[in-house]
């Protein structure tokens, strides 16, 4: 609220020489050849390990897959669902302009996809990405501070869609994806993850034991899979030979064009990773890293997507370290031999438990991988929630008061511009989100903690309703017809609890 829109224009890039890149044409092909030169740079510097391969942790399963004929009703569905906000791919053909046309040209769509099966190949016009460099922050002349966003063919990702739902079927019927992986995945979500990791944490510190969580950073692992590994494991998951040769060249020359400055660049064959913004490309890369957690020993991994971090339990530090030595030994190895890159300066470690179980232990534990150092620190941001090392919450309340005391006062500012009813719209979506994400897995904090959130949602109901100072917050939060902060927590966790109940909820907390 109350910025102004950024300059999307890019007027200069820096190339590292003593010439910068000014003209619209040299920014668009320098930002192109930049984006598909990331994912091989990194695999070509990945350690070799000797002694390791890339199936030395995978089993091939019984069952077969294979893709079956597309029905014309699934795809008149999809037509239907089309969402014309979004942008065309590099074929120019509008998503308004296929909706319309769907009627007239379902049949010859479905006899298209049909026969793409049947030849085993993918189209190489649908293999096009439009690609838009996006600035994320620091020096906009720096090509590194910029990220890819891809926009494929609306066509395509439709047929994509046909084949995802098929295939996806196919995994969890036969239960092949890892059960504590929570990205990409239907009944799970950031929630699901971080209550099935501070449950066995709270579990093992009411039992006096402490926590050894390991968190990893991966770099660009989505730009670096390499495509004759993922067809590898493809197999061993029982995808067919003749469905193999159609993921081999749904994956295979891939080609991506820069938009900048209303400029294309040229094309550019994209060598590896997973297609950036395609239907298929999420559980792609989910298989690629499905059997990661079978290279462990000591720890439990969790997953979402490539998020990931181990937990080992001791009750001495010595314990712990050999645990975590071993483990993120095995874990560089299946990395390496993988051809992913652990960022191992963005890679932490902390120990998770009790303040006098802590403080009694020997805090000088050293890990390294790849001859680093890894941080030891005594918080971490894990999807979106601020953990401590006590897991009192207290970080995570300190930044939720901070990002809603700003809104609060931009709320304050627009308060005679807009009607009650808009500002309660404004709050919904401004201020409320912060109270609910996630309030289940921090329900424990403190009477002073719960205090400190209840302040700012009286404050800011306070404002909408424009009460004098001495009406009671209650009556105020009654009139707007609000929830208080425990209320809307104790809604949350029933919520949960019909879902964990009803079949709706992940394994992880069912079991």
């Amino acid at each position: 609220m109350g910025r102004k829109s950024e300059n999307t224009e890019i007027n200069k890039i820096s190339t590292g020489s003593d010439q910068d890149l000014t003209e619209s044409l040299d920014i668009a092909n320098y930002f192109n050849a930049h984006f598909v030169e990331i994912g091989p740079k990194l695999a070509s510097n990945v350690p070799t390990i000797s002694g390791r391969k890339p199936d030395d942790f995978m089993t091939k399963v019984a069952s077969k897959f294979n893709f079956k004929k597309i029905d014309t009703k699934d795809v008149i569905k999809l037509i239907k669902k089309i969402n014309l906000r979004k942008a065309s791919g590099h074929d120019k053909i509008s998503n308004k302009l296929l909706k319309i046309a769907g009627p007239y040209i379902y049949q010859s769509l479905t006899d298209l996809f049909n026969l793409s099966i049947k030849l085993r190949s993918f189209a190489s016009d649908w293999k096009i990405a439009k690609v838009f460099p996006i600035h994320k922050s620091g020096e906009r002349a720096d090509a590194n501070n910029y990220r890819p966003i891809s926009v494929l063919s609306t066509i395509a990702r439709l047929f994509e869609r046909l084949m995802y739902d098929q295939f996806y079927s196919y995994l969890t019927e036969y239960d092949l994806i890892d059960t504590r992986q929570s990205g990409f995945r239907s009944l799970h979500s950031t929630l699901t993850a971080l209550l099935d990791m501070s449950n066995q944490w709270c579990f093992n510190i009411d039992r006096g034991m402490v926590n050894g969580v390991i968190f990893l950073d991966l770099k660009k692992a989505f730009d670096t899979i390499d495509h004759e590994i993922l067809l590898m494991k493809l197999a061993c998951y029982g995808v067919d030979d003749q469905s193999l040769l159609w993921f081999r060249s749904y994956l295979n020359d891939r080609q991506q064009v820069c938009h900048v400055n209303g400029v294309y660049s040229n094309k550019d064959f994209i060598k590896c990773g997973v297609p950036q913004g395609s239907i298929l490309g999420p559980v792609l890369f989910l298989l690629y890293i499905n059997d990661l957690p079978k290279c462990l020993d000591h720890s439990i991994a969790r997953l979402f997507a490539d998020d990931t971090n181990m937990t080992f339990t001791g009750c001495n530090i010595k314990s712990i370290q050999e645990q975590m030595t071993s483990d993120l030994n095995n874990i560089f190895q299946w990395l390496c031999s993988n051809k992913l890159t652990l960022n191992v300066l963005k890679t932490d470690f902390m120990l998770i438990g009790s303040r006098q179980k802590l403080s009694a232990l020997d805090d000088s534990i050293v890990l390294s991988a790849d001859n680093v150092t890894l941080s030891k620190v005594r918080s971490v941001k894990c999807l979106g929630v601020d953990i401590d090392e006590n897991l009192t919450w207290e970080i995570h309340i300190q930044s939720i008061r901070l990002k809603v005391s700003r809104n609060i006062a931009a709320l304050r500012k627009v308060k005679k511009l807009f009607s009650r009813k808009n500002l309660v719209s404004l709050y919904r979506a401004l201020i409320e989100p912060y109270f609910i994400y996630c309030s289940i897995v921090w329900d424990n904090i403190s009477e002073t903690l719960e205090k400190q959130l209840q302040v700012l949602q009286n404050r800011a109901a306070r404002i909408i309703t424009g009460a004098p100072l001495l009406k009671s917050s209650s009556l105020i939060l009654a009139e707007l017809n609000w929830m208080n902060i425990k209320e809307m927590r104790e809604k949350q966790k029933a919520i949960m609890m019909y879902k964990i109940v009803h079949g709706l909820a992940p394994e992880y907390l069912t079991e």
